[in-house]
């Protein structure tokens, strides 16, 4: 496996874990990286969800974890 498909499969778990109500500090402790590097990882891609989906906030905001 490649880098880049092993960092895409990285931050696919971190946003699974994150949806299921993992904390930042536990995904980081399993993953070997900071919860500020998850958290600067995967906040970035539910505000751009947000921002260029077209679907109502709301709806956005159920599928991840609550307020960004």
């Amino acid at each position: 496996m490649d880098i880049p498909r092993e960092r895409d499969d990285a931050i696919l778990l971190m946003l699974r874990m994150r949806t299921l109500g993992h904390n930042t500090r536990a995904i980081g402790e399993r993953l070997g990286i900071s919860p500020q590097n998850v958290r600067a990882t995967t906040n970035p891609i539910k505000a751009a969800d947000l921002y260029e989906s077209g679907e109502p906030r709301e709806q956005v905001e159920a599928a991840y974890w609550g307020q960004a």
